[in-house]
């Protein structure tokens, strides 16, 4: 068992990864710089979004972003995706995330609502970039986001509120009191 268990973390290692976790970093990223979408590239990727190697994981969710709006079905994937221990995975979630637009909204509204604190605050890092497409609808949900307890959410939803196009006097009026 002990070899089993030092075969697996060296295939798992970024660092020192197997010739196959190698041969799928290169097929995962070929399929986003494709950017072409059929049925097969999404399942391939939606595979890779829980693959344990984080490269992988990272080039699924860039791989989706790139495929959007048409990989929509992925949407929930890219949030799970968001509380990754791995900042860059995290990173090309929410920059998949914004690619979605309007059709990760909804998603994201109920991340920043009952996700954890952490996914609380990734979301509202996400939702800050599509604020300036989206004011009134990216606003609403950003004013109702309860950050109480969590600095970083707090200053995602300053942040995204201070991109907004024309804040509205609710807006203006939490910005000035921060």
């Amino acid at each position: 068992t002990e070899t089993a268990r030092a075969a697996t973390q060296v295939a798992n290692d970024p660092a020192q990864p197997s010739s196959a976790t190698l041969a799928e970093r290169a097929a995962i990223e070929r399929l986003g710089e494709a950017a072409v979408y059929s049925t097969q590239a999404e399942a391939r990727l939606a595979a890779a979004l829980r693959h344990p190697d984080q490269d992988v994981r990272g080039h699924a969710c860039w791989g989706v972003g790139r495929l959007a709006p048409q990989a929509h079905a992925q949407i929930g994937g890219l949030i799970a995706a968001l509380t990754d221990p791995i900042w860059s995975v995290q990173h090309n979630a929410g920059w998949a995330l914004v690619r979605f637009g309007n059709l990760a909204v909804p998603a994201l509204d109920i991340a920043l609502r009952e996700g954890s604190p952490a996914l609380r605050a990734r979301a509202a890092l996400a939702m800050l970039e599509l604020a300036p497409e989206r004011s009134l609808q990216c606003e609403a949900i950003l004013l109702a986001v309860d950050a109480a307890g969590n600095p970083q959410l707090a200053a995602a939803v300053l942040l995204g509120l201070g991109k907004l196009q024309q804040p509205s006097v609710a807006a203006v009026s939490r910005l000035q009191a921060a």
